[in-house]
């Protein structure tokens, strides 16, 4: 609880993903960088943040 407290004060994104690449945690920074909001994130994989240009 304290970690999920601190990365989501800080102003880098963060996002954790499990060993398949499925996003499991995202902060909200990852809004501003990658522009997503981070509950729609969760559950996807992580290649839902790489432009469809450069997959």
């Amino acid at each position: 609880m304290v970690f999920r407290r601190l990365v989501q004060q800080t102003t880098d994104a963060v996002v954790i993903a499990a060993s398949d690449g499925t996003i499991v945690f995202a902060n909200r920074a990852v809004e501003d960088v990658f522009g997503h909001a981070p509950e729609t994130l969760e559950g996807r994989q992580l290649t839902a943040l790489i432009s469809e240009r450069l997959r």
